[in-house]
């Protein structure tokens, strides 16, 4: 069952302890990224995060690295479009250790301009090696989140990044570590001491405070207006993608995952079995669900034969067709995850963290253990998948994107298709 204290500076602290395993995962969640970031800015809160290493590479005068070798301590952080991970995992007996790495998050940015142009070169390198502006993914972002930050990449642009310098990334650290918008999540094991250590550590830092971050995305002009929209990027290559908005507000986090797995996940999927192994129109397919408290986007992408584009949309517009109409036995085959195999976080513990923090302090869940967590998903019936499936699956919320021969690809037929929707 998950518990909880707030430091005095007004930092939470979650904790959900198994003394049956014999590592720990101390996680810290900031409300911050590009959805955040005002169009001057993108790209910010990814260079903070990058600088964060320098800074403990500073402050341990250049023994971080080998310092946490020696205790097998694993350390890294991740920046997404609405919040930022600061991570550190290992054995049981080297929590505190940890906690206090951890807390150096707070420090005081004070690196040289010279340490912050080395950063920027090694995310221009990133971003280089990534292509990501060519990219079908990039063209479609901007058409589904239009004029809105979430458009926005979460690297940024190279002539944004250049114009950052130590005043400014200073002022990015006291905006981003603002009491109110961070928390932090242990998992795994360690005793309740090890957890008011933690919160000792928190409190000897004076954090910003700025306004609360919600986690509610900007809506797009187009939301919820698409007409079944099909954009098409020239290409001398061929790949697909089908997106569909999503009003968030109308269904649980556990309604959307279980209509997730039974589309993409596993090998008994739908899309697995009709695009790939019943047809072989694909080999395979990347499929995400892009999600906030009020709104979100499914979508699914793959490459694919010039030759097969066609009969693929039909294969899709059939599956969806399929989905509203009725299902038999899709839900045994996703449920036993979130059921029969849910107490399996107690022995994955970093899993653990990300599932509780993400779900319930992030997206607002308000189940506080693995069994109220199962109630959820097995409430849910197949009438119900139905239902969301014939409010998701329409042409007002669908985008199909294309990279291929513009002017060999038929756009009427595809319209023609797509309308049996």
């Amino acid at each position: 069952m998950e518990e909880s204290i707030v430091s005095k500076n007004n930092v939470p602290i979650y904790f959900y302890g198994n003394k049956h395993v014999h590592g720990f995962c101390i996680c810290l969640y900031i409300k911050a990224g590009s959805m955040y970031e005002p169009d001057e800015m993108n790209g910010s809160t990814h260079l903070w995060e990058h600088m964060l290493f320098r800074k403990l590479q500073r402050i341990y005068q250049g023994n971080f690295y080998k310092m946490l070798d020696t205790l097998g301590l694993s350390f890294s952080a991740g920046t997404y479009k609405e919040f930022v991970t600061v991570k550190i995992t290992g054995i049981a007996k080297y929590f505190r250790e940890a906690a206090k790495i951890i807390s150096l998050v707070f420090e005081p940015n004070e690196l040289t301009l010279s340490e912050i142009n080395l950063e920027k070169r090694r995310i221009k390198s990133e971003k280089h090696e990534s292509d990501e502006e060519s990219s079908l993914d990039r063209f479609t972002q901007k058409i589904i989140w239009g004029n809105t930050p979430l458009a926005n990449s979460i690297i940024g642009k190279n002539k944004i990044i250049d114009r950052l310098g130590v005043r400014a990334l200073q002022d990015i650290h006291d905006q981003i570590c603002s009491t109110g918008n961070m928390f932090f999540y242990v998992t795994g094991c360690f005793s309740k001491e090890d957890i008011f250590l933690l919160c000792e550590h928190v409190e000897t830092y004076r954090l910003s405070k700025n306004e609360i971050r919600q986690n509610l995305a900007p809506v797009p002009e187009k939301f919820f207006r698409r007409n079944g929209q099909i954009e098409i990027k020239n290409s001398k290559y061929d790949y697909m993608r089908f997106s569909f908005d999503i009003d968030t507000t109308r269904y649980t986090y556990a309604e959307l995952d279980l209509i997730y797995d039974i589309l993409f996940s596993g090998n008994t999927s739908k899309f697995y079995m009709e695009l790939s192994d019943n047809t072989g129109y694909i080999y395979d397919f990347d499929a995400r669900l892009e999600r906030y408290i009020n709104l979100g986007n499914l979508y699914f992408s793959f490459e694919i034969n010039r030759k097969n584009i066609l009969p693929a949309i039909k294969k899709v517009i059939d599956v969806l067709n399929g989905l509203k109409t009725g299902i038999t036995d899709e839900l045994a085959c996703v449920l036993p995850q979130y059921v029969d195999n849910a107490e399996l976080d107690n022995d994955y513990y970093e899993n653990l963290n990300w599932n509780m923090a993400y779900e319930c302090h992030i997206m607002q869940n308000s189940y506080k253990s693995i069994g109220e967590k199962k109630i959820e998903y097995q409430s849910i019936s197949p009438t119900r998948i139905m239902e969301i499936a014939k409010e998701i699956f329409t042409l007002n919320n669908m985008v199909i994107t294309l990279k291929t021969n513009k002017r060999a690809f038929d756009l009427e037929q595809a319209y023609a298709i797509t309308k049996k929707l």
